[in-house]
């Protein structure tokens, strides 16, 4: 299964104002700083390669399997919308029942297809307040230890603390 991101989220799970009031910093010169920090945040949390593994904000992601099976796992947990079709010259929408965490296939199986769906929280206001306050945290410790050198080794612990509940362990 090869994952693309079709539509990242409209968003940041986390406004600038919010970040720089935890940073106390009210100039603007470093907004860019500011932004870079939320995204580093984010990113070390969200999506394929987070160590959430799951969306925050809502994403739209598409699937490529080269042949369906009986069933179809997906990445993701949190799924809003799925939709699914071949993508070989016979083309058509694959049938499928959905399940908590994936697809029961029930037509074409052994044919390519491409599952597009939607993961995630939903809009950042629908984002759980512990992951909030956990990108707030990191963006805080990205901007004040810049330099790479920590009194504190690695992430903040409160960080881990707040979203273990969330995070997504793979067998």
């Amino acid at each position: 299964m090869r994952l693309t991101l079709v539509t990242p989220p409209a968003a940041p799970p986390i406004e600038r104002a919010l970040a720089k009031d935890y940073c106390k910093v009210s100039w603007d010169y470093e907004d860019a700083v500011i932004d870079a920090c939320i995204d580093a945040a984010v990113s070390w949390l969200d999506g394929q390669r987070g160590v959430l593994r799951r969306c925050i904000v809502n994403q739209v992601w598409r699937a490529d399997i080269d042949r369906l099976g009986g069933y179809v796992a997906l990445p993701f947990p949190d799924v809003s919308t799925v939709s699914a079709v071949f993508t070989d010259e016979e083309a058509g929408a694959v049938l499928f029942d959905r399940t908590d965490c994936g697809l029961r296939i029930r037509s074409g199986q052994g044919r390519p297809a491409a599952i597009t769906f939607t993961a995630g929280f939903g809009t950042p206001s629908e984002v759980p307040p512990a992951i909030s306050r956990a990108i707030l945290i990191l963006a805080g410790h990205f901007y004040w230890v810049r330099s790479g050198q920590s009194e504190r080794e690695g992430i903040p612990r409160e960080v881990d603390d707040l979203i273990s509940p969330f995070r997504l362990l793979r067998v």
